[in-house]
């Protein structure tokens, strides 16, 4: 049997593809993230954002301090808004959605 070989052009074509869906995909989580976040003053809702991390991985997150104590319940109640992401229908939805573009 032939060992199969992948044209590296094919190859680099797909993965453009892959990287600009996934910039999307964290667009989009970042803006359901927004929707979910409890709002004080709105510092940690602007300060959400997402950064390329791998050629085909992206992280989810925000710089302000005080975030893990908002998410986790640090002091206080629980008001997750990164976690949910994973559970959300609708971002799963729009993942599926995005992919299918």
């Amino acid at each position: 049997m032939a060992k199969f070989v992948p044209n590296p052009r094919v190859k680099s074509e797909i993965e453009k593809y892959l990287e600009k869906k996934l910039d999307l995909a964290a667009q989009q989580a970042v803006q359901v993230a927004q929707a979910l976040v409890p709002k004080d003053t709105g510092n940690l809702e602007r300060s959400l954002n997402w950064k390329k991390i791998f050629r085909l991985s992206r992280r989810i997150g925000t710089p302000v301090e005080y975030a893990p104590d908002v998410e986790f319940g640090l002091g206080q109640k629980p008001q997750p808004y990164l976690r949910p992401l994973i559970n959300v229908k609708k971002y799963r939805e729009l993942i599926v959605k995005v992919f299918r573009l």
